[in-house]
């Protein structure tokens, strides 16, 4: 590590050295007694880097989660895996996959009516659409059970009813593809709502506070387990965790009329 000189000013620095994913840091404050220099944190603020930062004493440590690696900028975490990635679209009449390195569409085959959301684990194949009646008394999950987004020709998508009662009008759909789980908003109930992959075990998670939610995402990593949903009502997006049940977060707050959506939020992670 090169030696620190003093200078005259609230900061020093020279150039910093790398040895694998660990940065040698020489940037540091001179505190007020002229005498001492203090370490900056190079991982703040959240966002410098991809996805981990650990901050040291004259280093400072950027990692990876698992399946993904380094890139060569020492601040990108590439997926290892690079299997093609698809987006799943619902258009109420259907359920679509688009292919986001072709820009085609292609129609999943299951007959399926009003969808209104859909939620997908691709590690396992597995899609829950939510469809709801025409009268809307009713609002149920169908799964479409090991279907390969990549290759539907002569395959035939098996459908069965995950949650069938004690729905009202359920508009928001997310699936946590690390425990299983699978979650819902009710704007009717005013709720918010989480069962089993398997659609048992339902019970729920929110119902205070909240007026009339909409879209929903998750962000399911260790150390995260960040909730997030849009409100109508309140029209603000906002954000909860289930291990900090006490405290409820506002993200946006000015300049939305309806928000519907949500897309899935990382909550990064740095560690000192």
């Amino acid at each position: 590590m090169k030696p620190i000189q003093k200078h005259v000013g609230s900061q020093v620095s020279g150039v910093g050295q790398s040895s694998g994913s660990v940065k040698i840091s020489t940037t540091a404050s001179i505190l007020p007694n002229d005498t001492e220099c203090e370490d900056i944190d190079e991982c703040t603020p959240p966002g410098i880097y991809s996805q981990k930062c650990t901050n040291g004493k004259g280093f400072y440590r950027c990692s990876c989660s698992e399946g993904y690696t380094l890139d060569t900028d020492k601040k990108t975490c590439k997926a290892t895996n690079h299997s093609l990635a698809y987006l799943v679209i619902s258009n109420h009449r259907s359920i679509l996959t688009a292919d986001l390195n072709q820009r085609s569409l292609e129609r999943v085959p299951v007959l399926v009516e009003n969808v209104v959301a859909t939620a997908s684990d691709m590690k396992s194949g597995e899609a829950a659409h939510l469809g709801a009646n025409r009268s809307h008394a009713a609002t149920i999950f169908d799964p479409v059970i090991r279907s390969d987004y990549g290759s539907y020709s002569g395959r035939h998508a098996q459908i069965g009813k995950l949650v069938g009662s004690g729905l009202d009008l359920v508009e928001g759909l997310a699936y946590d593809w690390i425990t299983g789980n699978l979650y819902w908003v009710d704007s009717g109930l005013i709720a918010m709502e989480v069962s089993r992959r398997d659609g048992s075990g339902c019970m729920v998670l929110l119902n205070k506070n909240i007026s009339q939610p909409r879209g929903l995402s998750i962000d399911p990593f260790e150390g995260s387990r960040w909730l997030f949903w849009t409100d109508w009502v309140k029209q603000l997006c906002l954000t909860w965790s289930p291990s900090l049940s006490a405290y409820m977060f506002i993200i946006q707050c000015y300049n939305l009329v309806k928000p519907t959506h949500v897309p899935p939020i990382p909550v990064l992670t740095s560690a000192s």
